[in-house]
């Protein structure tokens, strides 16, 4: 367990750390309609973990209030040591101290910031990476309800959980916050570990949500990616080239596409076996992913064919990349697991974008007829399609 730690800018705010350890204390004064959300969202969970399993997730910093930063190892519950932090933006002093009493045993927050005012508390707000708000409703400077407000007209894949502190004794009012974006409402005077129970259950909510979000991300990049190459997949090709043909018809753009097929890849497996095809395939992948601008898209297109969408470019410049790939994917040497080392060549047939091509699929067709004539008039060559 860390010590707690004194310190930060008093310039604007104040902030302090709490002991910090994995894990938090349950939910014992939730609501049951707060316990049904998070048993929904906990529900989802191991769904998306199953589909996901044993893939890595990137470590990320954030930095204190004093301007150190600290090492986050994840963003989730249950995944090694989580930093949170939690904002109290109260203009009483000794509301801030019963605040920081009630939290003093509760493993949930790493830091708390205090903020005296609104205005203080927005800034900090907008600074720093804070994960729940607790907030009092009347406030000098800028009164809590525009705060909430602010929240919600600010762009925010999930948005921070604000609870208001008050002393409003009006049922309506409060039904109001609820309805405007507020997490919760907490009546003064509070009882400690109902105040505690209820911040550790927002920041439970919040914590699921940014897991869902995130594998709901990774699920999304796992469906449009290819397996064994590490490319872009036929149904992310086929999407982005219907952007593409829509913007280009809109804006009179040059587009054209590039197909790419292995000569002879069938001989490859046959004679070497499947496990040597695929390091062809990967090898062939690295180099057509070498070439590709920041505005291209290249992918796997299905089994030993490949797509390239070149925006901007039009005949005669998607041939000069296509010619640029089949010459290295000439130069490439592909070691496999006995030792010895394959070389493989490919034919590609090129189209740009003209008014004989009334959808997306016409543009990868007259590719399509011009890789064919590649391979009729002996592989290892580019052709173009005919104007």
């Amino acid at each position: 367990m860390r010590k707690r730690s004194v310190g930060g800018a008093r310039e604007q705010a104040t902030a302090s750390s709490v002991p910090a350890q994995d894990g938090a204390r349950g939910p014992e004064a939730a609501s049951d309609e707060d316990r049904d959300a998070v048993g929904r969202l906990q529900a989802a969970a191991p769904r998306l973990q199953a589909a996901l399993t044993g893939e890595a997730r990137a470590a990320d910093t954030r930095t204190d209030s004093r301007g150190e930063c600290g090492a986050r190892s994840s963003a989730f519950p249950g995944e090694g040591q989580t930093l949170s932090t939690l904002l109290v933006i109260e203009d009483s002093a000794s509301q801030r101290a019963e605040i920081q009493a009630a939290l003093a045993e509760s493993v949930a927050f790493d830091r708390i910031l205090e903020a005296e005012d609104g205005l203080q508390g927005l800034r900090l707000l907008v600074s720093e990476d804070v994960d729940v708000v607790l907030c009092d409703l009347h406030l000098p400077g800028l009164a809590g309800e525009k705060l909430l407000n602010m929240r919600n007209s600010t762009a925010s894949r999930v948005d921070v959980p604000f609870l208001f502190l008050t002393a409003e004794q009006d049922a309506g009012r409060r039904t109001k916050l609820l309805r405007g974006g507020a997490s919760d409402s907490i009546l003064k005077p509070f009882h400690p570990a109902d105040l505690v129970a209820r911040l550790e259950l927002h920041l439970k909510i919040v914590r699921l949500q940014h897991e869902l979000l995130h594998k709901n991300e990774m699920l999304e990049r796992l469906s449009t990616t290819d397996a064994l190459t590490g490319l872009r997949n036929r149904r992310f090709l086929t999407d982005i080239l219907s952007v593409e043909f829509l913007r280009s018809r809109r804006f009179e753009l040059p587009l054209s596409v590039v197909m790419l097929d292995l000569d002879h890849f069938k001989a490859v497996n046959d004679q070497h076996g499947h496990a040597a095809g695929d390091a062809v395939l990967r090898a062939v992948g690295d180099r057509l992913a070498a070439i590709l601008r920041g505005s291209d898209h290249g992918g796997r297109y299905g089994g030993e064919e490949f797509l390239m969408v070149i925006g901007s470019t039009d005949l005669e410049g998607a041939l000069v990349c296509a010619e640029r790939l089949r010459s290295s994917i000439e130069e490439c040497e592909v070691r496999i697991d006995d030792g010895s080392v394959l070389k493989v060549t490919a034919s590609l047939g090129v189209a740009a974008i003209s008014e004989a091509h009334e959808t997306p699929g016409d543009l990868v067709a007259a590719a399509d007829e011009a890789l064919y004539r590649a391979k009729e008039g002996g592989r290892n060559q580019v052709r173009g399609a005919a104007s």
